[in-house]
């Protein structure tokens, strides 16, 4: 059927969507036996979700696509035409789809560690922190995020089980092989770690944990839309409790996302925390 390699699959009702390693994808139709001529030839699609976004019954198709040195988020029709304002070239590395009030959400996950939640004509609705360099990234049939990780469940963010995709992600990629399978959970006793006073009035509110080992501690506060609104580093001493200072400054009041990243020559691990200004 086709003299082409395989980069990426997907099926929606009898629409079989297939990604070209040299470029480009091309529709079958199960039923009726036809294929496509091959469609947005200058873009490596590396991963897709076929979806009916619109009214003309047919799927439009979600993808993570590669130009040159750039990686992004497009929507194609289904002849291949661009929808407009896409491609948005942030970096994302994978896609899912979701449904709120009978409307379609992308939910794209950007490997420094930020999951954005975007309608159909690319604005972003939701930032939320997620761990980064994730191999794993799936919904699940309510809607929550479940990213890998070392964190429990934090707001609408849920770290997942490695390698796992229960409810099924409707996109094929390759699983990236862990090549330090002992960072996560190493350098912070049993993953606790906590901010006090939370919430925080004024001054300084302060990061504590036990470190196992020595390591490197980088703080950073991020507001609800993503914009970083405090950064440190600190050294974490071996074997007893440590802390990393965040002075508020003239922040208004409101929730906020803390992560807290430690590395050493033995790996590295990040943790969320939710801190709350309230004056």
């Amino acid at each position: 059927m086709l003299n082409q390699h395989i980069r990426s699959l997907a099926i929606l009702n009898e629409s079989l969507f297939i990604g070209l390693q040299d470029g480009g994808f091309v529709s079958y139709h199960l039923e009726n036996d036809l294929l496509s001529e091959r469609f947005a030839r200058e873009f490596v699609v590396k991963a897709m979700i076929p979806a009916f976004l619109d009214d003309d019954m047919h799927p439009d198709l979600i993808a993570i696509i590669e130009k040159g040195n750039r990686q992004g988020l497009a929507i194609f029709y289904h002849d291949g035409i661009l929808w407009n304002n896409f491609p948005l070239y942030k970096g994302y590395s994978q896609i899912r789809l979701a449904k709120e009030a009978g409307k379609s959400l992308i939910l794209a996950y950007q490997t420094n560690g930020f999951c954005h939640t975007l309608n159909s004509t690319g604005e972003i609705l939701k930032t939320q922190i997620c761990a980064p360099n994730a191999r794993t990234f799936f919904i699940d049939d309510e809607a929550n995020w479940y990213v890998d990780g070392s964190m429990g469940k934090t707001g609408n963010a849920v770290w997942g089980y490695e390698f796992a995709d229960p409810m099924g992600a409707a996109s094929i990629q390759q699983a990236v092989p862990n090549t330090n399978p002992t960072a996560n959970k190493y350098i912070v006793r049993d993953g606790l770690i906590y901010n006090y006073p939370n919430p925080v009035k004024s001054g300084i509110s302060k990061f504590r944990f036990f470190a196992n080992v020595a390591a490197s501690v980088e703080l950073s506060v991020y507001t609800l839309s993503g914009a970083e609104a405090y950064k440190t580093q600190s050294e974490a001493e071996a074997n007893q409790w440590n802390e990393i200072e965040w002075h508020i400054g003239n922040l208004p009041s409101g929730p906020y996302f803390a992560k807290i990243r430690f590395s050493n020559s033995q790996g590295d691990e990040s943790y969320v925390v939710k801190p709350a200004i309230l004056r």
